[in-house]
């Protein structure tokens, strides 16, 4: 699943990780990472994938939750 504009700030922030360092990170200016975050454009098809795994390779999976037999 990509990873959504909302989504970037929300773990970037929960990993401790400065817009300018995930932009290092990435290759891309500040001002891209800023952009991102402020739902103005979205990672291109090369930077996503990287943004992927930098930020949601760090959150833990969680399962989905089970329905009760009635």
């Amino acid at each position: 699943m990509p990873i959504s504009t909302g989504q970037i700030t929300a773990l970037r922030t929960r990993l401790n990780i400065s817009q300018a360092d995930l932009a290092r990170h990435l290759g891309v200016s500040t001002q891209s990472v800023s952009n991102w975050e402020q739902g103005r454009c979205s990672p291109d098809r090369h930077s996503a994938p990287a943004v992927q795994v930098l930020l949601d390779a760090h959150v833990p999976k969680t399962k989905p939750a089970r329905k009760r037999s009635a």
